[in-house]
């Protein structure tokens, strides 16, 4: 069953608006998205997804984001779902930017009023996104510290290696992280057997402010949204609340002071 025969349920049951997307790519192919428009909301969500599955696998990823008082992006890259072109590391960060760039220029979202959510290896995607953007807020949910950290943990022989070998250095969360950037929530199960909650805990102790850390008790790498007290979704509305309170203005202040 295809995911498109969830929007009229995403319509009726969200409240919302949903539009198919075609966002071009910079070597010309084309990325299929979805829009969720929440009438009440000013902020955009934009959702760098992990590497397995397709829109239709964060489709409950969305849900939680418009109950917490967002609308919502989703995009796959090259190669993934209906996108053209083929899947390749390198075609993550510039096909992410293609995303942001269109929220902007197309869908009108200025970007004080864009949240970039990753997820898994999505996380290292926003965090190279964010070297040549500069979103109001952003969600790392699952995260490595860097690619070559994760090789290391894993593979024994990658451990005589020095880090400044890393097959992608743009996917570095760590580097977003300790230089100034806008709010910062990170999401974890502690059960996480993929990429251990480990990894969030020593982005959230090296990053600088303003940020916060929630660990998800019992969940692991793909299912912190089935805990049934709702507390993803509880933290993810005092976060969206939090930066709602604060103007772009003392946001954008704030960064640049650091």
């Amino acid at each position: 069953m295809s995911w498109k025969t969830c929007l009229p349920i995403l319509d009726r049951d969200l409240k919302c608006q949903t539009s198919e997307l075609s966002i071009p790519t910079l070597n010309g192919n084309k990325l299929a998205g979805l829009y969720i428009k929440n009438p009440r909301s000013k902020f955009l969500t934009i959702v760098n997804h992990g590497n397995a599955g397709n829109i239709g696998h964060r489709i409950v990823i969305a849900a939680n984001l418009i109950g917490a008082g967002s609308s919502v992006l989703l995009y796959d890259y090259q190669g993934y779902g209906e996108s053209g072109g083929q899947a390749k590391l390198s075609n993550l960060v510039p096909d992410a930017r293609a995303a942001y760039d269109y929220a902007t220029n197309k869908l009108g979202y200025p970007s004080s009023s864009i949240i970039l959510y990753g997820e898994s290896i999505g996380c290292g995607v926003t965090s190279g996104v964010m070297k040549e953007r500069t979103p109001r807020a952003f969600i790392l949910q699952s995260p490595f510290v860097s690619l070559m950290k994760t090789a290391k943990d894993k593979l024994f022989f990658m451990r005589t290696l020095p880090d400044f070998i890393d097959p992608e250095p743009q996917l570095n969360n760590l580097a977003s992280v300790e230089k100034a950037h806008p709010p910062l929530l990170l999401m974890h199960g502690d059960k996480d057997i993929t990429l251990p909650c480990k990894y969030s805990q020593e982005l959230y102790k090296k990053a600088s402010q303003p940020k916060q850390i929630f660990l998800v008790k019992g969940a692991d790498h793909n299912d912190i949204y089935c805990r049934s007290d709702n507390s993803v979704l509880l933290t993810l509305k005092n976060f969206i609340e939090s930066i709602s309170s604060q103007s772009a203005n003392q946001a954008n202040q704030q960064i640049q002071e650091r």
